[in-house]
């Protein structure tokens, strides 16, 4: 199995040609994954369109096609469409699942290089939408609390860190997941005791140096991904997956379809060979 570069940066037509030109010399079959996330049902088809094309023109062969983060009411059009309009290879269609573009605990400390002061165990929750802390406390928990928030705020508020700690207690109360303190001040010893009482029984709480502004802009700009140690977001990957996909039937297809194409590097490499 061969994984495709990660078009990351901004020259993804030029990643995607190379892409198939690899897997087309190395004989290898593509499966292909168009993102359909806030798309409408006209420009994912148009980029099927264009895809399986350009998979044409270069001698490669396609396997299977996963359409993945549609919204329910796309994937049901997506499906209703490709049912009346089969295609020669599989076809899937995944739904987003949220859980899979937030980050959890453990990739924001890991990327923002925080240090856990309380909660290491709890790293593993999502952060649902990172939200700064700037109002009063009561203001704070009722306008801007929902759920499953990573709270930023400086590290001399201590009534937002208490407030945050308490909510996370309560059974009243929508629980945050993470409190981030910004900034070059250490909590006071009474409200460090306070964290890590309640922090390793409820919530993590992690520390950086730079202001809560800077924070927020790391933040904004941090890729989730999905880490190996993530078990919460792997087993929603995996759930759905297995709801959408046919894995037995793929992995049947992966082990009788070879590629029966011949480019002419390969055909080079054969009278190299020969």
């Amino acid at each position: 199995v061969l994984e495709g570069t990660d078009f990351a940066g901004n020259g993804h037509t030029f990643e995607f040609n190379l892409n198939l030109e690899i897997a087309a010399n190395l004989g290898a079959n593509l499966f292909l994954v168009i993102n359909g996330f806030e798309k409408s049902v006209d420009d994912i088809i148009s980029a099927m369109s264009i895809i399986t094309k350009s998979c044409q023109r270069a001698d490669a062969t396609i396997l299977a096609l996963a359409i993945n983060r549609t919204s329910d009411p796309i994937a049901s059009e997506l499906r209703d469409f490709f049912s009346d309009n089969p295609t020669d290879f599989p076809l899937y269609v995944l739904p987003e699942e949220p859980i899979l573009g937030k980050p959890s605990l453990k990739k924001v400390a890991d990327v923002l290089g925080a240090n856990i002061i309380a909660g290491e165990k709890h790293l593993d929750q999502i952060a649902s939408k990172t939200v700064l802390a700037a109002k009063q406390v009561h203001h704070f928990l009722i306008d801007d609390i929902t759920g499953g928030e990573l709270v930023v705020t400086p590290a001399d508020r201590a009534d937002i860190v208490v407030g945050g700690l308490l909510s996370a207690a309560s059974e009243d109360i929508p629980k945050i997941s993470g409190i981030l303190l910004a900034g070059d001040i250490d909590p006071a010893p009474a409200v460090i005791k306070l964290i890590e009482k309640f922090g390793d029984t409820f919530v993590p709480v992690l520390t950086v140096n730079k202001c809560a502004y800077e924070t927020m802009c790391d933040l904004k700009d941090l890729n989730a991904g999905l880490a190996s140690n993530e078990k919460q977001k792997i087993s929603a990957a995996l759930g759905t997956f297995a709801e959408n996909i046919d894995g037995e039937a793929l992995r049947k297809a992966i082990d009788i379809t070879p590629s029966t194409v011949v480019t002419p590097k390969m055909f080079e490499h054969r009278l190299i060979d020969a």
